[in-house]
């Protein structure tokens, strides 16, 4: 997916702006319009599939098995989750900007380097977690400040159906190699802006073969530069045959089996941004090549980014102004690849600014912390924040048109990581084995038996006494939905801390418990934040559960104790869980509501009333 402000800045470095003259030879304006007369009808998925030829790098990549992703407030720090089972992640801290990732079975390939100034562009490759190959790629320069480590071209990489990993660096040379990098080699010394692959043919945006559109004053540096663009090619996988398939130049590569799509600039636009800011960027209307038959044709549509999906293109009509993180419109909209608008997809700025991934019938997206102020600026402000008040927030879009799910695809909420905390990265084991059930969280669904999903806690502590409250051994779990926006707090009623902001409503959770406070029911949720699993209370309205009356009731007899020594809290039961900010100091009088796992649920007052877990061994019980 082309991120268009990363395009914006990308040209900024090479054409800067533009001088009165220039600005008096801008072509013409396109606002991307969204269509009206759409011909497809939603909830029913356009017939005639076509299937990808490789699978592309993004900032956010999956299996069945796996997803990762660059972190959202830190691009340099790589995210790994399974994808079934648990819903914790690993983390990997890079040297570097991540610039592209694809995950290959139990392999999570990892391109690093900015679009800026780098001389540290790397390959990694990491297997079960273990880093097996790493790859640096060198720049060739004179030594001087304007050596050719500084770059203008995003990197990018894709794995071919032929098991081939090809990468192109931030210079725009092309290598290839085995996804568990062996055979790395140099594939051409054509340097290119862009590539796709099909058929055992590599297709590129040629930077050895350019066409000049318009001679540009630099005011910053007094000088004129070239706005020219490069022109489409292909060649073999080798690098031989190399044969060119336009004069105009082209834009915006991408490709779905043998649909090859790119921009015309010959039919060059700009967008009303560029017009207000003066700056000079081309955009043209998107053409499509077809390999098979080597016919180019114009599809009608002017996006200023799109993802193929088997079903369709899905493309883009948005527009920005000026004001920092302000759009004015953002429509996805699913083409056929005949360029006919079929209908509107449920997305919008959350998803506009980003990484997406096509995975089955559906977009994955990763929204990166670019969008909150976009949001404010509108008066939306109930989506999840992080510590930092920063937003990163995972979507799946229906290609069928149907309505978006929050939360990281495929993990279910009641997902945990083993009572091992020295469970190794990548790790599969966790609740959805052979007693689990696979569900995404359906409303009513058990996710199974508390006790067959974790081993014994080696923390656990036998001899001491356990209140029989609301966490025995066995007690199930149930999948829900939120009907409305969430707000939790951390015990059952307003008169408990908020800790936790709140979360939109369809967002998938898990319900262990109900218990009433002042004649208002409340229910114990788990849901995931930071990566970290959280346990809350929330109002039962706000929730969608069938089964209600097999919910257990929180015991209304807590057990008096005293902690016995300073201890971490957590917001659930085990280091799997986010940890309160604070420590509960020895002494401190306590009510023991549960004991789950060998942690104890408590309350007490530590200037306002509050929920938290800690070791049940860390606690002594009172008469």
């Amino acid at each position: 997916m082309k991120r268009f402000f990363a395009t914006i800045l990308l040209f900024a470095v090479i054409f800067t702006a533009i001088s009165d003259a220039a600005a008096e030879t801008m072509p013409r304006t396109s606002r991307c319009e969204t269509p009206t007369e759409l011909s497809g009808t939603p909830g029913k998925l356009p017939k005639g599939q076509i299937a990808a030829s490789f699978v592309d790098g993004s900032r956010l990549a999956m299996n069945g098995k796996w997803m990762a992703n660059a972190e959202a407030a830190d691009p340099s720090v790589l995210v790994v989750r399974a994808l079934r089972g648990r819903s914790d992640a690993e983390t990997y801290y890079m040297d570097d900007d991540i610039a592209a990732l694809i995950v290959d079975d139990d392999r999570v390939i990892c391109l690093q380097g900015t679009s800026w100034y780098s001389d540290n562009v790397l390959l990694d490759i990491y297997e079960n977690g273990e880093l097996i190959y790493t790859h640096q790629f060198d720049f060739p320069g004179d030594g001087d400040d304007d050596a050719a480590g500084w770059t203008t071209l995003d990197g990018r990489m894709l794995l071919t159906d032929q098991g081939t990993l090809y990468i192109k660096d931030m210079y725009g040379s092309l290598f290839a190699c085995g996804t568990d990098g062996g055979g790395m080699r140099k594939v051409t010394d054509a340097r290119m802006a862009d590539f796709v692959y099909h058929d055992g043919m590599i297709y590129f945006a040629n930077l050895d073969d350019t066409k000049v559109y318009e001679e540009v004053y630099d005011e910053t540096y007094e000088e004129y530069v070239s706005l020219a663009y490069p022109t489409l090619y292909r060649m073999r996988q080798d690098g031989t045959a190399q044969e060119k398939l336009t004069d105009c130049g082209v834009w915006g590569l991408e490709a779905q089996g043998n649909i090859v799509l790119y921009q015309n600039i010959d039919e060059g636009f700009v967008f009303p941004i560029f017009e207000l800011s003066g700056l000079y960027f081309l955009s043209g209307p998107l053409y499509r090549y077809d390999a098979g038959t080597g016919e180019h044709r114009p599809l009608g549509i002017e996006s200023n980014q799109y993802i193929p999906t088997p079903y369709g293109l899905a493309a883009w009509h948005n527009e920005f102004n000026l004001e920092p993180y302000d759009v004015d419109r953002a429509d996805l909209i699913l083409y056929d690849y005949d360029g006919k608008p079929l209908y509107r997809l449920d997305a919008w700025v959350v998803e506009l600014f980003g990484a997406s991934f096509v995975s089955g019938e559906n977009i994955e997206f990763y929204s990166y912390n670019l969008y909150p102020q976009m949001l404010w600026t509108r008066g939306i402000t109930d989506y999840p924040e992080d510590e930092d008040g920063e937003d990163d927030v995972f979507t799946t879009v229906p290609l069928n048109g149907g309505k978006k799910i929050g939360g990281v695809p495929n993990i279910p909420k009641a997902a945990t990581r083993s009572a091992d905390e020295d469970d190794g990265p990548y790790s599969d084991d966790g609740p959805h084995g052979d007693d689990g059930v696979d569900e995404r969280g359906d409303s009513g669904k058990h996710y199974g038996d508390w006790g067959n999903w974790f081993e014994d806690d080696p923390d656990d502590s036998d001899d001491v006494e356990v209140y029989p409250g609301m966490f025995e051994d066995g007690w199930p779990a149930f999948g829900a939905y939120l009907n409305q926006r969430m707000a939790t707090r951390t015990g059952p009623g307003t008169a408990y801390s908020e800790e936790h902001g709140t979360l939109s409503e369809y967002t998938e959770i898990v319900v262990f418990a109900k218990e009433d406070s002042g004649g208002t029911p409340w229910v114990l949720v788990e849901f995931v934040k930071n990566n970290k699993l959280v346990r809350a209370y929330t109002g039962l309205k706000r929730v969608d559960v069938d089964d209600l009356a097999s919910l257990p009731t929180t015991t209304k007899k807590p057990k008096p104790a005293t902690v016995s020594r300073d201890t971490t809290a957590y917001y659930g039961p085990g280091k799997a869980y986010l940890q309160c900010p604070v420590i509960v100091a020895a002494g401190t009088e306590v009510l023991v509501y549960g004991v789950d796992r060998g942690y104890a649920l408590i309350e007490y007052t530590g200037g306002v009333l509050t929920r938290s877990w800690v070791p049940v061994d860390a606690v002594a019980f009172r008469e």
